[in-house]
C-alpha cells in the first residue's frame, strides 16, 4: 500500500484539496454544481477510476507506479519527533517555517538545481484546537542526513504555539473566488 502516516494526521489537507477538486470539475465544465462534482468525485474514488488514471498520468511522464509500493521508496535513516513542551490547546502553526524545515532535510529546493529527496518530510500530527499534553508529538521528521533532521528539528521547534484556552480552527478555505 501508498505510504500513510504513523499515526492518525489530520484530515484538513483532503478536505481543502476537495473544495479545490470540486471547483474544477466546474471549472472544467464537468458538473454544473458543486453536490454534482462530489458525486463524481466519490465515484471516481470508489470505482477506482482516480487510481487508473493515476497510473497512467505516471506511465506518460516514463514514472513507475509501483514505486511508492516498494519498501526502499519509504525507507529513511533517522526519524525523530518534535515534542510539545507545554499543555493546553495548539493554537498556531507557522506554515513557512515547517516548508523550510521539510526543504532542509531534502523535500525542496533552495535553488532549481537542487536534488529532492522524495523519502524525506515531515508528518504533522495535530491540529490548530486539539489537546495537547507536555511530550505529545506534534511532528514526525523523516530524514536521511543527521545534520538536516537536526535543524529541521530546531525550526519545527520554534513553530508552534499552545494556549491554556481552546481555540478554533479557522476556516480552511475561505471563499471561492470566481
Amino acid at each position: 500500500m501508498i505510504r500513510r502516516p504513523p499515526r492518525s494526521t489530520p484530515s484538513n489537507s483532503s478536505a481543502a484539496s476537495d473544495v479545490y477538486k470540486r471547483q474544477m470539475l466546474i471549472l472544467a465544465g464537468l458538473s454544473p454544481k458543486l453536490s454534482e462534482a462530489r458525486r463524481i468525485l466519490e465515484e471516481a474514488l470508489s470505482t477506482g477510476k482516480a487510481y487508473e488514471k493515476w497510473v497512467e498520468m505516471v506511465k506518460n511522464q516514463g514514472g513507475d507506479p509501483d514505486a511508492p509500493l516498494s519498501e526502499d521508496f519509504t525507507q529513511v535513516k533517522i526519524i525523530d519527533e518534535v515534542l510539545s513542551t507545554e499543555e493546553g490547546y495548539l493554537a498556531h502553526y507557522d506554515a513557512y517555517k515547517i516548508g523550510t524545515a521539510a526543504a532542509l532535510l531534502g523535500a525542496g529546493r533552495a535553488k532549481v538545481e537542487d536534488p529532492i529527496d522524495p523519502k524525506v518530510g515531515i508528518y504533522v500530527l495535530k491540529k490548530i484546537g486539539d489537546r495537547v499534553e507536555k511530550g505529545a508529538p506534534l511532528f514526525e521528521i523523516r530524514g536521511n542526513e543527521e545534520a538536516r533532521v537536526k535543524e529541521a528539528k530546531s525550526l519545527l521547534e520554534e513553530c508552534y504555539t499552545v494556549w491554556k484556552e481552546r481555540t478554533e480552527p479557522r476556516d480552511l478555505v475561505l471563499r471561492v473566488m470566481r
